[in-house]
């Protein structure tokens, strides 16, 4: 980079032929503009002026390297002139991973109206449940549900995520209704998870600061699945726990009913938050501050 500079320097003072005046024009002083031509003649052990009290004039070898560096440079400034339009205008490649379930139901229906709103970027979309490597995979941008795990991520929280205690009509007349929270342990459950016991956590709607209740649950199916679970629930096969936008189309249809619809209930003790993490930058892209902003405006719940 210093070299850059030095180089800069001659040039400014070669268009100018005038050590003042190129150190006026690049706001540095006199001085700083001798010592790096004196330094660029040391280093190319030729002289690039001839210097007298009346005047300042190229050498043939100092003619010969402005000739051939101002494309150059040319080249360089319009290099760094393109790289900040790609900041000030979101434009170029995005690539973003998703959950499978998320990106189905949430992120995908999403794209169109991005896309139509920032016709200069392209989308590539890894689908993807497992955690994959962001920078080895070169991923801009990765949406997650629950707490971060990789603390080298940086982050912004886009909804909380919003559960339903579910079931079909036909289970609920076959099996009936729980009408309290612990009653939810007698019915079959449908688990998600394929390890160790599972429990629910509940509390009042209306008692927002109440600590919810921990409630084992048990039942004879269990995935890591959430399209599974919730086919098992239209199957009358039990109660899921799932995400509101998982079920909201099947309780349009009413071929599911909220239970304890006057609870809030969700799968950890802690609220749970989907995130968007991008790998530590000084500065995020305008490309993906686009993308985080547009899933905020149209994706966050209270």
């Amino acid at each position: 980079m210093e070299d850059l500079v030095t180089l800069q320097i001659f040039a400014r003072t070669a268009e100018l032929c005038s050590f003042s005046k190129a150190a006026a024009s690049l706001g540095v002083k006199n001085s700083t503009v001798s010592r790096h031509i004196r330094q660029l003649e040391q280093k190319l052990g030729i002289a690039l002026f001839n210097r007298s009290t009346r005047a300042l004039a190229l050498t043939e070898g100092g003619r010969t390297l402005w000739q051939q560096l101002q494309p150059a440079l040319q080249a360089i400034e319009q290099a760094c002139r393109n790289t900040e339009a790609l900041n000030r205008q979101p434009q170029g490649l995005l690539r973003l991973t998703a959950p499978r379930n998320y990106a189905r139901h949430c992120l995908l229906p999403l794209l169109p109206a991005f896309m139509q709103a920032y016709p200069d970027i392209r989308v590539d979309a890894l689908i993807e449940d497992s955690v994959i490597h962001m920078i080895d995979q070169h991923i801009d941008l990765a949406i997650r549900i629950g707490t971060p795990q990789d603390s080298t991520l940086q982050g912004r929280r886009i909804t909380p995520l919003q559960q339903r205690l579910v079931a079909s009509p036909g289970y609920l007349q076959a099996n009936g209704q729980p009408c309290t929270w612990p009653q939810v342990a007698d019915h079959a459950c449908l688990l998600q998870g394929l390890n160790g016991p599972v429990a629910w956590y509940g509390s009042p709607a209306a008692q927002a600061d109440a600590a919810p209740l921990a409630l084992t649950v048990q039942g004879r199916f269990r995935s890591n699945d959430g399209d599974a679970l919730l086919h098992m629930a239209l199957a009358d096969q039990g109660i899921a726990l799932l995400p509101d936008w998982q079920v909201e189309e099947a309780l349009q249809q009413g071929r599911l009913q909220v239970l304890l619809d006057d609870w809030t209930v969700r799968s950890q003790r802690e609220p749970v938050w989907v995130w968007a993490l991008y790998p530590p930058k000084q500065t995020v892209s305008s490309k993906v501050r686009a993308f985080i902003d547009f899933c905020v405006a149209h994706l966050a719940r209270p």
